[in-house]
């Protein structure tokens, strides 16, 4: 993380909001979160005051199926 250009959290939304008994970094320390789904105010709220953006891997839905 130190040495790169950018950094990013790259979780599906399974992961959001939850405790893990292990810590790589703090959201500080990387550019933002890339996930499938970013209605999750809260993280949204802790990436965004920590400077990252959050960024939604979602494929859009067609209109025309």
């Amino acid at each position: 993380i130190t040495n790169s250009a950018r950094s990013y959290i790259l979780a599906d939304s399974s992961k959001l909001g939850h405790v893990a008994p292990y810590r790589v970094c703090d959201l500080g320390a990387v550019d933002g979160l890339i996930t499938d789904n970013d209605n999750c105010a809260a993280v949204t709220a802790a990436v965004e005051e920590k400077g990252g953006v959050v960024l939604s891997a979602r494929p859009p839905t067609s209109a025309t199926a």
